[in-house]
């Protein structure tokens, strides 16, 4: 969701909003009001042109950490009637990686913001990819039941075949038998596409050319040229050196 806003290089949120280092050392020393504002503005409207070649979740989410800043924003932006009816998918991609980010440095309060958000959120997939990534013992407690209450079997599996090494999926297969039977029609699934892959199809055969094929084609116009010329290297043999001479002199 890259909104264009308009602001000085060398203004702290512009210096903010491109990632810089030198943005984040004045915003240690910077009006703590102002910065979280403008911290938490840039979270909520992804900055970036082009979010795609560019990651920055580590870059705000250490600002989060060493300002100790609350993550009442982003909660307030994620867990809104919005988020339901706003179809841009990067409207919550940043802050959902900038929390996946802090749970992993060790911020309770983003993991439990996580974990609600798997439970109310529209982009939940994206909200326990996150989770399961956080090291920490509890995180994903419960989930499963969350899971398969809020996905279809169609739902869950896409959320399989798309999470980073299927976690927590493997492991909620050896609880639930609905868990298990998703997992290996992905894992069958992938497997089919590995041996069907690798298969080529060939190519239908061109019809047989003879040399007066090609060198009348050839007189068509100088375009063909190159292209009859490798076309007569295949089929041309000693024998039709006089023909193929006296076309060239023609």
């Amino acid at each position: 969701m890259f909104d264009p806003v308009i602001t000085s290089h060398d203004a702290l949120l512009g210096l903010l909003r491109s990632g810089h280092g030198q943005g984040a050392r004045r915003a240690l020393v910077a009006d703590r009001v102002a910065v979280l504002d403008a911290l938490d503005g840039c979270v909520v409207r992804d900055p970036r042109a082009v979010p795609a070649t560019e990651s920055r979740s580590l870059y705000y989410a250490r600002l989060y950490a060493d300002l100790d800043a609350g993550l009442d924003g982003l909660a307030r932006h994620l867990l809104c009637d919005d988020d339901w009816t706003d179809e841009d998918a990067d409207r919550t991609a940043l802050p959902l990686a900038v929390l996946g980010t802090l749970a992993r440095l060790g911020r309770s309060d983003a993991t439990a913001l996580l974990r609600e958000y798997v439970k109310e959120g529209r982009d939940w997939p994206e909200a326990l990819d996150r989770l399961a990534a956080v090291a920490v013992e509890g995180a994903l407690d419960g989930m499963l039941d969350v899971v398969l209450e809020r996905g279809e079997d169609d739902e869950l599996y896409e959320c399989v075949k798309n999470s980073p090494g299927m976690r927590p999926w493997r492991m909620w297969a050896t609880r639930d038998e609905r868990v298990r039977a998703v997992v290996e029609q992905v894992d069958l699934d992938w497997w089919h596409w590995e041996l069907t892959r690798s298969v080529k199809t060939p190519h239908p055969t061109a019809p047989a050319q003879t040399v007066d094929d090609v060198l009348a084609e050839a007189a068509d116009g100088p375009r063909q040229a190159l292209a009859c010329g490798r076309r007569l290297g295949a089929v041309a043999g000693p024998e039709h050196r006089g023909a193929i001479l006296a076309a060239a002199w023609a």
